[in-house]
């Protein structure tokens, strides 16, 4: 979509015709290229092109998506989402997982985390693992009531996943789920 309108270039600081471009462009990360969408501007008075620092759609974010995907690698929201499910402050997770909390919070606003950090990270996501650094490291939840909450918490999580047994009903091809209740078919 190429469309002309009046508009103020930071350029050559005057208000001009601009053209409103949108392309892919070619973006490395770590050795391998992705193709994202850019949006831009071109200025008819002096031919620069800028961008928008104020679209929603930043390039190198989509473009570490992409990679994040790509290997099956946390996304940011996910990160976050993990944290507070826990009702943890970033600093606490940090120091739970032997991390920065600058770190952390880099990671949870969008900077592609490093190979050994997403091991951490993804390691983190396993109750049993979880549980057994925060008896660890105790202190890197200073409020014991606060610590005692998450660690019951995390039990209970572990319980459910471990009274919930899946197999698969070869004769109708059903995945069914047993849990010490009852089974309930998950698909047909």
């Amino acid at each position: 979509m190429k469309e002309c309108f009046t508009g103020f270039c930071p350029r050559c600081l005057k208000e001009t015709e601009l053209k409103e471009i949108n392309a892919k462009e070619n973006i490395k990360v770590r050795e391998e290229i992705f193709s994202v969408p850019v949006h831009y501007y071109k200025c008819s008075s002096c031919n620069e092109e800028f961008m928008n620092l104020n679209d929603p759609v930043d390039p190198l974010d989509t473009a570490y998506r992409l990679y994040r995907k790509k290997h099956g690698w946390l996304q940011p929201e996910e990160i976050k989402n993990f944290r507070k499910s826990y009702n943890l402050t970033q600093k606490e997770l940090a120091d739970i997982l032997s991390l920065g909390d600058v770190t952390l919070s880099r990671y949870e606003n969008g900077a592609l985390q490093d190979a050994a950090h997403e091991k951490i990270l993804r390691t983190a996501m396993n109750p049993q693992v979880f549980l057994n650094w925060i008896e660890q490291k105790p202190e890197a939840i200073p409020d014991r009531e606060k610590r005692n909450v998450i660690i019951q918490q995390i039990r209970e999580r572990i319980d459910t996943s471990m009274n919930t047994l899946y197999w698969l009903d070869w004769e109708k091809t059903d995945i069914i789920q047993y849990s010490n209740k009852n089974a309930i078919p998950l698909a047909a």
